[in-house]
């Protein structure tokens, strides 16, 4: 019976091998052709239709993906794409994100088992733009943030019921390159930043919005909105820029350098009350100027009325430089 068992057992091996390399030949010719066909504007336009339907609007022009995708999944390894024509509008239909081109690498492993989004080495190229403020029409929420929020929201969960793991959006490391950043409050402060450059991090999880900037350069500069005053900067470098969990309802800044002509604003302190639906939004911050003097008609600083940014009341309406003292205004 033993010499008969052997050629069957032959046999079922071999029919195995068979079966199994057709099936390795026909998942590979798969992967080859998605790889040719889904690539570009059509894998754009494929990843619109396939995304979870949200308040706001993703849209993505073009996205291109390497034939090694199958086998970072399997090895748990992120997988580069780029990705061209990036535009994401908050729920009002305003513009929060407008990228041309951008460079990732993207757990896709995590993405398949519903933990999270997780990115690495992000590159935001010039041009690009990021606003982060209240809703234009409501002036309520976080618009960025709001864009996500699911357009259908899950029942809660029954009384005693352990809460379940929240899908999270990770941005491990990135690195900004003449983007321009615009956080706008309006009737409380707002900071435009031009052509900015940065290394920078993101976490959005369970409830927690956090991030973080550090040696930061505008290079064109930008405008400084306290209340209903505007002061303009040629140039801007922020020591620090961040939302932690220490924090988590403020946004912190250390202003290091604001210059303006033969003038510098520095500055440090808090933006209070950004994230949480019922927050008071309110300033505490010590900032002065240095190098006194109006830009315009060349006054010392004692010599006129300042308003609380600094701005002389000479005729031409120059930039001057006493101290500008803490705000604290709610709103």
């Amino acid at each position: 019976m033993e010499h008969v068992a052997s050629p069957v057992r032959r046999r079922i091996l071999k029919l195995s091998g068979i079966v199994l390399a057709s099936l390795l030949g026909l998942v590979s010719v798969a992967v080859a052709g998605a790889v040719f066909f889904l690539q570009g504007e059509r894998m754009g336009a494929f990843v619109g239709r396939v995304l979870p339907e949200m308040r706001g609007k993703l849209e993505f022009r073009s996205i291109r993906w390497p034939a090694r995708l199958l086998l970072d999944i399997l090895a748990k390894r992120p997988t580069p794409f780029f990705v061209d024509g990036v535009k994401f509008f908050d729920p009002e239909g305003t513009v929060v994100v407008d990228v041309p081109h951008l460079e990732v690498k993207i757990e896709l492993h995590q993405l398949i088992n519903g933990a999270g989004l997780f990115m690495h080495d992000l590159e935001v190229g010039p041009n690009s733009y990021w606003r982060f403020g209240r809703m234009q029409k409501t002036k309520k929420g976080i618009g960025f943030l709001a864009t996500f929020d699911p357009k259908h929201p899950s029942p809660p969960a029954p009384p005693g019921a352990k809460p379940g793991k929240g899908f999270a959006v990770r941005i491990f490391n990135a690195q900004l390159n003449g983007i321009r950043v615009v956080f706008d409050f309006p009737h409380v402060w707002g900071f435009d930043l031009r052509d900015l450059h940065a290394p920078a991090w993101l976490q959005v999880e369970d409830g927690f919005c956090g991030w973080e900037a550090v040696g930061v350069e505008a290079r064109q500069g930008g405008y400084l909105t306290v209340l209903d005053q505007v002061l303009p900067f040629d140039s801007v470098k922020v020591k620090q820029v961040a939302t932690l969990r220490e924090y988590s309802d403020d946004i912190f800044l250390d202003l290091t350098a604001g210059k303006t002509g033969h003038t510098t604003l520095v500055g440090k302190g808090f933006f209070n009350g950004i994230y949480a639906a019922e927050s008071v939004s309110a300033i505490h911050m010590h900032t002065e100027f240095q190098d006194a003097g109006c830009s315009e008609c060349g006054a010392e600083a004692d010599e006129h009325p300042w308003t609380s940014l600094g701005r002389c009341r000479c005729t031409r309406g120059g930039r001057s430089h006493g101290a500008l003292r803490e705000h604290r205004h709610q709103h």
